[in-house]
């Protein structure tokens, strides 16, 4: 691979069809939250923007497994925080230093995608998960999503793609669609279970659905299910288009998480007491989105990047 050159920016694209998939895994009721993520999807991803058939092939075939590994240990997923370092030996060989954090399905995988800096540049990496040098340790989290924290120690590495900032940027940005697909998808299992919910609840010898109060809060998660799934849809087609896939990803974070926060929180208010026991599918729903509300940027940090552009124009 030539090291001078950056690799290319994709048209990737947006995938409305994975994420209607990944809003379809969102409403399950499975044991494995966040399921795309923790699978075939963000490395698929990232083959699909590096043109790196024979991996692309090798994920379809089931020979090998992949867990990308880009989040730091300070939670920071954003590409000038990278910090991990790629040092290359005089044959040309490569190893790794530094740690990742949130890496999901990093103990079960064959190969880890680390993203790491190096000299001219951020590079893509493949690092065996049984290296001389890897040390993986489970993480226990609110999503329940078999995440990983994973510390390299001149783990023997083998180089992807180099110079590879652009093309990733536009893999994460489209990473942060089809997760948002994923929690539009939880919130709209948490209305229709809860609209069931108070439609057969009675107190006081009618359903609880009949009240005017009740009513009001099922039409405001009615409202924000439709608004995020239009959002997360809507961004979609912009970077199908060619469009500008950061800001589109930002505008959708930033809005879609806190809708349907929104959803999941007044699904435990409306189940009542029944709301608080953990064998309640609302629960599972709630995790999903709160545990996809940090990954790739807060939508606190999501509002900002629209701001900056905002103000820039």
């Amino acid at each position: 691979m030539d090291l001078t050159e950056p690799t290319p920016v994709p048209r990737v694209l947006a995938g409305p069809t994975l994420g209607f998939v990944a809003e379809a895994i969102g409403r399950g009721r499975g044991a494995e939250p966040l399921a795309w993520h923790n699978a075939e999807h963000l490395p698929l991803l990232v083959f699909e923007a590096f043109s790196a058939t024979e991996h692309m092939d090798a994920l379809d075939g089931g020979e090998h497994t992949y867990a990308c590994a880009i989040t730091e240990r300070d939670g920071s997923a954003q590409l000038d925080a990278i910090a991990t370092r790629a040092e290359r030996a005089a044959d040309g060989s490569w190893t790794l230093r530094g740690a990742k954090c949130f890496v999901p399905g990093a103990a079960e995988v064959d190969l880890l995608l680390v993203v790491a800096r190096a000299d001219n540049g951020l590079g893509v990496f493949t690092v065996a998960r049984d290296a001389p040098g890897v040390t993986i340790t489970p993480l226990p989290t609110i999503g329940l999503d078999d995440q990983c924290d994973v510390a390299l120690d001149a783990a023997p590495a083998t180089l992807l793609a180099a110079r590879a900032e652009d093309a990733l940027a536009v893999v994460i940005a489209r990473a942060v669609i089809v997760l948002c697909a994923d929690a539009v998808g939880a919130a709209a299992a948490a209305l229709d279970h809860t609209a069931e919910h108070v439609t057969t609840r009675e107190q006081w010898g009618a359903p609880i659905g009949s009240f005017q109060a009740v009513q009001h809060r099922c039409a405001d998660m009615l409202i924000d299910v439709t608004t995020a799934r239009d959002a997360v849809y809507d961004a979609a087609g912009m970077v199908d288009r060619g469009e500008d896939a950061l800001l589109a990803a930002s505008r959708t974070k930033a809005f879609v998480i806190d809708a349907c926060r929104r959803v999941t929180a007044a699904a435990h208010q409306l189940h009542g007491g029944e709301g608080i026991y953990a064998d309640q599918p609302v629960h599972l729903w709630y995790r999903r989105v709160k545990a996809i509300e940090p990954m790739f940027g807060s939508p606190d940090f999501h509002r900002a990047v629209v701001a900056a552009a905002l103000l820039d124009d």
